[in-house]
């Protein structure tokens, strides 16, 4: 999972949406991506639904923590069938020390 935080405007959305192979509406594209060793072309090929864009959403929280932000991103996509039966909040804890550690 990768979160990429600025100001409106910075190009976070455009970095992420380049990174997920979302560029046909881009004027100019240069450089290149590898995923792990694969290129742009091949991953969006072959496994384009393990690079999936999420556009933000219209509301902010600018008081807020990127700990919190993540916080609360985890506890709206806890899935229902978790690994070990663990509770919500222990794999909200677990994938938070994954995400940011």
């Amino acid at each position: 999972m990768v979160l990429c935080l600025g100001k409106p405007g910075a190009g976070c959305s455009s970095l992420l949406k380049a990174v997920a192979g979302e560029i046909e509406n881009f004027t100019k594209v240069e450089g290149s991506f590898s995923y792990d060793g694969l290129d742009q072309a091949e991953m969006m090929e072959k496994y384009k639904g393990y690079v999936v864009y999420n556009p933000e959403l219209d509301f902010h929280f600018p008081y807020i923590t990127v700990k919190e932000t993540i916080q609360l991103a985890l506890r709206c996509k806890t899935p229902e069938k978790r690994i070990d039966n663990m509770s919500r909040a222990e794999y909200v804890d677990n994938m938070l020390k994954v995400s940011l550690f």
